[in-house]
């Protein structure tokens, strides 16, 4: 949870690194195969530079 938060920051502030790092570098090792596949969208979206359509992927895994 505490990541997921930090790369919705990240999101706000548009910096694909840090959604990017947050998501990818420390989330996905701990994520169930669903959420990997949410977070990874997060990812694809912020580095596409659609970070409203990302903030909604980790919307979603902070309320599962």
């Amino acid at each position: 949870r505490f990541h997921l938060i930090l790369a919705q920051r990240g999101v706000e502030a548009e910096n694909t690194t840090e959604v990017k790092h947050h998501l990818t570098g420390h989330f996905l090792t701990l994520a169930t195969e669903q959420e990997k596949k949410i977070a990874q969208e997060a990812v694809e979206l912020a580095e596409k530079g659609d970070f409203h359509e990302a903030e909604h992927e980790i919307e979603e895994l902070l309320n599962r």
